[in-house]
C-alpha cells in the first residue's frame, strides 16, 4: 500500500511538473508573438518587420553578417524586365517615347457634365514634368491633360488657356493613388483619397480627344518616367465627391456602365507589351516604344563593396558525384576593366592555391560566369566559363547545374534569364583542405573583390537529386523560391511587411511611409512618421464581414510616442449610413486639461482617461463593450474616467477601418509614434475590471 500511494505521489508531481512546463512553454510563446482567442479578428503584431537575412531550407543555416551588409527595398528603374520578385507591378514608361494610346471619341467627349479620371502612379525621376494622361490636339480649349509635377510639386490639369495647380510634395519611388473628378462643374484633386488644393470652377466643355495618350503629352512633350497602374476613365459620374478610401494597388476594379477605359497594368506577365482594356467597351490599346509591365520595387540584399559580406555553417558536401544547382538573381551596379574573380557569389572551402569558387563572377573584362566543382577528395576540379557576358545595371536571374550520371558526369550547364548559354568543362587536378564556412560575396579574403556594389536575391543551394534542374529555356520565376528536400541553402530577405495574425486574414493597407520598420530594443516595431510634408500617413483595413460590429468588442493596442503630440488619432470606423462613427484618440496639448485619452463614439461624447501619457513609455490602451452596451476605456489595464457607459450604435457598418487617421472629420496622425499589436475582437469585451495588460509581444 507505502508503495502504491508513493507511485501516486509520484505521478502527481509528474503532472505538476509537466503542467508548470506547459504553461512556461506558453509564456515564452506569449513573449514572441501574443497567442489570440478565438473571439480575435484583426491582430497587426509589428514582430514581423525586420531588415535580415534568413536560411528558407530545412538546414535552417544561421546567416552571419559582416560590415554593413543589409536588406534594402530596390526600385527597378532601369531594368523593369528582370526583377526578382517584385511586392508591385505596373506598366512602366522609361521616359524615351514609352506611351499607350486608344481612340473612342465619343466615350472621351465628356461635354459639361462630370467624370472621374483616377491611377496608381510611381514616378522616378527628378526635376521632372510627367504626363499621366493626355488628348491629343484639337482646339485647344477643351482639351484635357494631367501632369505630375516632381519640379514644382504639384498635381495639375490643363485645359486649354486653364491650369488647375494644387500643390503636393511627391517622394520618388512610392505609389500614390490620384484622382482628377469633376463634379457639378467643379474640378477637383484628391490623392491617396485626401483632397488637395481648392475648388476649381469649370463650366467649358472638356474632352480627351481624338486620341488618348497614356504616357506622354502629344508630339512626346513631357514623357512620363515611372509606373502606372489600374488607369481609369469614368465619364457621367463623380465617383467621389469628398475624401475617401482609394482602391487597393493591385487590385481588380468592379466595372459598370460608366467605365469608358480600364487598364490594370499588374494582371500579366512581367516584360508583356501587350495591353487590354477590361471597360465594358473594350478598346484596342497600342503600344509605342518599349512600354512594358515591370516590377516597381523588391527587397533584396546589397553589398557594397567595401567589406560586405555573408557566411553560414557549409552547405552541400561539395561532393563532385552529386548532382548540384545554384539559383540567384544578380544586380552589378558597375563593371571594372581589372581582370580576375569580381563577386564571388557563393563560396565553400579552400584549395591550397586560393578558394573554392562554387559561382563567381570572372574576369571582368568579358564578365563571365565562373563555376568550380571539387571532390570531397580534392583530386579533381570541375569549371566551367560561359560566354554570355554580365552587363551592369541589370537584374539577371542566373542558374548553374552540374550534372552526374553515366553519360552527363562533368557536364556543367548555364542559364541566364532563362536562356541556357554555351560552356565549356575543364577539368584539372587540385587539392583541398577542409572548410567549415560557406561565404557569400567573398573571395580570397576581399569582400567582392572590394571593387564595386551589387544587388543579390534569392540564392539558392540544392544537391543530390535525380531529376535536372531546368532541362530547356524558361521564364524566369516571379514568384519567392521554395526549398525541397533537396535545398541546401535559400538565402531569403526578410521583407518590410505588415500581416494580420488574425484566424481570417485581411489585407492591410499603408499610406505614405507609415508602418516603416524601427529595430530596437522592443524587437521590431511598427513606426508612424512624422508629417512635415503634407503626406498622409495612414493604414486601413478594407470593409470585412469581421470588422462589422454590432455587439460586444475589444479595441486594445500598444503605443509609444518619441515626441510630443497636440493631437494623434489612433483608430477610426468612417461614418456608416446613418452618420455614426467610432474614434480612439489621444490628446497632449499644452492645455494640461487636454492631455489625456478620448474615445469618441459617435456624438455622444468622449470617454476620458485621467492619466496623461508621457513620451517615451510603452501604454496598453483598451475600449471595450459588454453585451450589456457597457462601454469601458482603460490605460494600462486600468479603468478611466466616465467608464462605464452606455452605447448601443454599431463601431463599423460598411465601411474601413483606418488607423492612425480619423475620418469624421478627416484628420491625420502627424507625430512621431511607435505601435504594436493592434488587436480587434468581436463578440466579447475582453475586460469588465481592471486587469494586468497583456505581454506586448517582443518585449522580454
Amino acid at each position: 500500500m507505502k508503495e502504491l500511494n508513493k507511485l501516486k505521489r509520484l505521478i502527481l508531481i509528474f503532472y505538476i511538473l509537466l503542467s508548470f512546463n506547459v504553461c512556461f512553454a506558453q509564456m515564452v510563446v506569449q513573449n514572441r508573438d501574443v497567442k489570440q482567442p478565438a473571439e480575435t479578428k484583426l491582430f497587426i503584431s509589428g514582430n514581423h518587420l525586420t531588415p535580415d537575412f534568413e536560411d528558407g531550407s530545412t538546414s535552417n543555416n544561421t546567416i552571419t553578417k559582416y560590415a554593413d551588409a543589409k536588406t534594402v527595398t530596390e526600385t527597378s528603374t532601369t531594368n523593369p524586365k528582370y526583377f526578382p520578385v517584385g511586392n508591385d507591378k505596373g506598366i512602366y514608361f522609361d521616359g524615351t517615347g514609352d506611351c499607350l494610346t486608344t481612340t473612342h471619341a465619343s466615350d472621351f467627349d465628356f461635354g459639361t457634365g462630370d467624370f472621374t479620371i483616377d491611377a496608381w502612379v510611381f514616378v522616378n525621376k527628378t526635376a521632372a514634368i510627367n504626363t499621366i494622361y493626355s488628348g491629343s490636339t484639337d482646339d485647344g480649349e477643351r482639351l484635357l491633360r494631367s501632369l505630375l509635377r516632381t519640379d514644382t510639386n504639384k498635381l495639375a490639369t490643363w485645359s486649354g488657356a486653364a491650369a488647375y495647380e494644387d500643390s503636393y510634395t511627391w517622394a520618388l519611388n512610392t505609389w500614390y493613388h490620384i484622382a482628377v473628378i469633376k463634379s457639378s462643374n467643379v474640378i477637383r484633386h484628391y490623392v491617396n483619397g485626401t483632397q488637395i488644393g481648392v475648388d476649381h470652377a469649370d463650366t467649358r466643355s472638356l474632352r480627351l480627344y481624338p486620341v488618348v495618350n497614356i504616357g506622354v503629352y502629344y508630339s512626346n512633350y513631357y514623357p512620363y518616367n515611372g509606373f502606372l497602374q489600374n488607369i481609369r476613365i469614368s465619364k457621367g459620374i463623380a465617383r467621389w465627391t469628398s475624401n475617401f478610401i482609394p482602391p487597393a494597388l493591385n487590385s481588380t476594379y468592379t466595372t459598370d456602365s460608366y467605365t469608358k477605359l480600364y487598364i490594370k497594368g499588374h494582371d500579366k506577365a512581367v516584360n508583356t507589351t501587350a495591353m487590354t482594356d477590361d471597360s465594358g467597351t473594350s478598346k484596342t490599346i497600342t503600344t509605342y516604344g518599349d512600354t512594358k509591365i515591370g516590377y516597381s520595387r523588391g527587397t533584396c540584399a546589397y553589398f557594397d563593396g567595401t567589406g560586405d559580406y555573408l557566411s553560414c555553417p557549409l552547405v552541400g558536401s561539395n561532393d563532385y558525384t552529386k548532382t548540384t544547382s545554384v539559383e540567384l538573381w544578380y544586380y552589378p551596379i558597375a563593371i571594372t576593366s581589372s581582370s580576375g574573380y569580381v563577386h564571388t557569389l557563393i563560396a565553400r572551402g579552400y584549395r591550397t592555391n586560393g578558394d573554392f569558387n562554387l559561382l563567381a563572377i570572372s574576369d571582368a573584362s568579358s564578365e563571365d560566369l565562373y563555376f568550380q566543382k571539387y571532390s570531397t577528395t580534392g583530386s579533381t576540379v570541375y569549371r566551367a566559363i560561359i560566354d554570355r557576358p554580365i552587363v551592369a545595371g541589370k537584374w539577371h536571374h542566373i542558374v548553374v547545374e552540374y550534372e552526374t550520371g553515366t553519360t552527363t558526369t562533368g557536364n556543367i550547364n548555364f542559364w541566364i534569364n532563362g536562356v541556357k548559354s554555351t560552356q565549356t568543362k575543364i577539368e584539372t587536378t587540385s587539392t583541398m583542405a577542409a572548410n567549415t564556412l560557406t561565404m557569400i560575396g567573398l573571395w580570397n579574403g576581399y569582400a567582392l573583390n572590394t571593387t564595386y556594389g551589387c544587388y543579390i536575391y534569392g540564392i539558392k543551394v540544392s544537391e543530390d537529386y535525380i531529376t535536372p534542374y531546368y532541362t530547356s529555356n524558361f521564364t524566369p520565376p516571379e514568384t519567392e523560391p521554395t526549398a525541397d528536400q533537396y535545398t541546401k541553402l535559400l538565402l531569403k530577405t526578410k521583407k518590410e511587411r505588415l500581416i494580420d495574425s488574425s484566424s481570417n486574414p485581411k489585407t492591410i493597407n499603408r499610406y505614405g511611409d507609415a508602418g516603416a520598420i524601427a529595430v530596437n530594443n522592443f524587437g521590431g516595431t511598427n513606426v508612424i512618421s512624422k508629417n512635415t510634408t503634407g503626406t498622409d500617413r495612414y493604414m486601413t483595413v478594407s470593409n470585412h464581414v469581421d470588422l462589422q460590429i454590432t455587439g460586444a468588442f475589444t479595441y486594445d493596442f500598444w503605443v509609444y510616442f518619441t515626441e510630443t503630440p497636440t493631437a494623434t488619432y489612433i483608430f477610426s470606423c468612417n461614418a456608416d449610413s446613418s452618420g455614426n462613427y467610432f474614434t480612439g484618440d489621444l490628446s497632449m496639448s499644452s492645455n494640461t486639461s487636454q492631455n489625456k485619452w478620448w474615445f469618441y463614439p459617435g456624438n455622444n461624447g468622449p470617454s476620458s482617461c485621467s492619466v496623461a501619457p508621457s513620451v517615451g513609455v510603452w501604454y496598453h490602451c483598451a475600449l471595450t463593450r459588454d453585451a450589456s452596451n457597457n462601454v469601458r476605456s482603460f490605460l494600462n489595464g486600468v479603468m478611466q474616467a466616465g467608464s462605464p457607459y452606455f452605447y448601443t450604435n454599431s463601431t463599423a457598418q460598411t465601411q474601413p477601418v483606418f488607423f492612425f487617421r480619423r475620418t469624421y472629420p478627416t484628420h491625420q496622425s502627424s507625430y512621431l509614434m511607435k505601435f504594436k499589436d493592434i488587436r480587434i475582437t468581436k463578440g466579447k469585451a475582453l475586460w469588465t475590471s481592471n486587469f494586468t495588460p497583456p505581454r506586448r509581444s517582443g518585449a522580454f
